[in-house]
């Protein structure tokens, strides 16, 4: 098992490769999918159609908004979380996040990191140097309405990847989800926990929309003692104990 990391515009995609083949984590907004898609092709040398599964952590729109498009390309199977682009469930169990939720992305909106993300140009341009292949049909793809295979629910495995389990960790919002690799306890977290190259350690999101909740989350994770850490924002880190000091 090979778990790429593959830097778009605006979050980190995955892409795992088994002996069953690749699924794809997270896939920005309109565009992220080239990114994917010329990195399967310049890089591994692969047919993209070797991509079997294409998903989100949940349904943010730097998560979510490129994931039709890839497996449409891919004609790959679709997956969300179980909660994913569903309001109701997401107030009828965290009723604190219509509040909360807003109040620390409008705190975020403040931080200089927050505007390099997304709308720097320096950014745009060093994407743009990144290998890419265009979608063909964008126009179309690019309105089609995401609608998933199957959904992900709490200690599933992930199906066609059964080495790896789907780990429910509300916080972040409340359709997060990790994926935890049960063979080398290797973690793609999404959202729920971040990595600071400055600090060089694992960081909690800045925007969450419930802080018991995440607390919560991050001790079902601690108890799993995760040798690595894959984020959407940030880089990878590797070792014992990353989780401790949270």
């Amino acid at each position: 098992m090979t778990i790429h990391l593959i830097k778009g515009r605006y979050v980190n995609s995955y892409l795992v490769e088994e002996q069953a083949g690749c699924f794809v984590v997270d896939v920005a907004m309109r565009g992220g999918e080239k990114f994917v898609l010329g990195y399967m092709e310049q890089v591994l040398k692969r047919d993209p159609k070797d991509i079997k599964l294409v998903l989100c952590t949940h349904d943010d729109p730097d998560h979510i908004g490129g994931i039709s498009a890839l497996a449409s390309a891919c004609e790959a199977k679709l997956a969300m979380p179980f909660a994913s682009r569903s309001l109701l469930l997401k107030n009828i169990n965290n009723p604190l996040g219509m509040i909360i939720g807003p109040a620390t992305i409008f705190a975020e909106s403040f931080r200089p990191r927050m505007w390099s993300m997304y709308m720097s140009s320096e950014r745009n341009e060093q994407a743009n140097e990144k290998p890419i292949k265009e979608v063909e049909n964008e126009g179309e793809l690019s309105t089609r309405q995401v609608e998933a295979d199957f959904l992900l629910y709490n200690k599933m495995l992930l199906p066609e990847f059964e080495d790896w389990q789907v780990l429910h960790t509300p916080g972040h919002s409340w359709d997060s989800m990790c994926l935890f690799h049960i063979p080398s306890r290797a973690v793609i977290s999404g959202d729920t926990l971040l990595c600071s190259k400055k600090k060089n350690e694992v960081v909690l999101p800045a925007i969450y929309t419930n802080p018991f909740q995440m607390k919560r989350s991050i001790n079902k994770l601690r108890r799993l003692n995760p040798s690595a850490i894959y984020p959407a924002h940030g880089t990878d880190l590797h070792g014992e104990g990353l989780i401790d000091h949270l």
